[in-house]
């Protein structure tokens, strides 16, 4: 199975992510420029999934926190699976966070 394409979206634009299975980085601008992964995950709905993490019943305080804190500047790459399930994709989110640490 492959990643077919990395998308990056703002959080004005959730609701083009498709429904559909894949994984996902949830990534801050930092004031000094750097990109900072806060947050990978996988899903079978890619938007319901993404869009609960920004509802106020969010569990993880980390990521809540950073949400708050970065508001705008926070993009979410997505990609959608090759297929019915997103196992072994963790190489793939791994790559991404180095690819997106050294972005600018």
């Amino acid at each position: 199975m492959d990643i077919l394409v990395w998308v990056n979206v703002t959080a004005d634009k959730f609701n083009t992510i498709p429904r559909k299975y894949g994984v996902y980085l949830i990534v801050a601008k930092c004031t000094d420029n750097r990109n900072w992964v806060v947050y990978s995950g996988q899903s079978s709905d890619l938007q319901e999934r993404i869009n609960q993490h920004w509802d106020e019943s969010e569990p993880n305080k980390g990521l809540k926190n950073a949400i708050s804190k970065y508001g705008y500047c926070i993009s979410v790459f997505y990609a959608v699976a090759n297929g019915n399930s997103v196992d072994g994709y963790e190489r793939y989110l791994k790559d991404m966070k180095e690819k997106i640490w050294r972005m600018s």
